[in-house]
């Protein structure tokens, strides 16, 4: 497959998904945040006669730091998207150098591989196939 350019439409569709995105989801945090999703202090003492409640406690705790690391790391792969949209090489594979397709790319935005390359990667780290985003 040889890499040709986006078109301008595409450019900018894909502009806008990936802005799109990334608007949700540094509202998705700002929302948590402002919600006060952390959860109450809890007295050590609490757990006294409930001692579920201290595992539950860290349970939680535990999938509130993943779901900020998981957003965090969304970010990022959507501002490296960006960058790469606006050098211009937001369609060409970072292992092989040969085109992303555009469905591809409208169907993952963030994308930095193209299917065969991906593909190779799932198979060799025994990933299940599919998209980050």
């Amino acid at each position: 497959m040889t890499a040709l350019s986006l078109t301008p439409s595409q450019t900018e569709e894909l502009r806008k998904r990936l802005g799109a995105a990334r608007a949700d989801t540094v509202g998705q945090v700002r929302a948590r945040i402002a919600g006060g999703a952390k959860p109450p202090p809890v007295s050590h003492l609490a757990h006294r006669f409930q001692p579920d409640d201290a595992a539950q406690a860290s349970d939680i705790g535990n999938n509130q730091i993943a779901l900020a690391a998981h957003e965090q790391a969304l970010v990022a792969d959507i501002d490296a998207a960006l960058a790469r949209l606006d050098e211009g090489i937001a369609n060409l594979c970072t292992v092989c150098g040969n085109a992303i397709g555009y469905d591809r790319l409208m169907a993952v935005p963030t994308a930095q591989t193209c299917v065969a390359c991906q593909e190779r990667i799932e198979q060799h780290d025994h990933l299940p196939p599919g998209p980050t985003m």
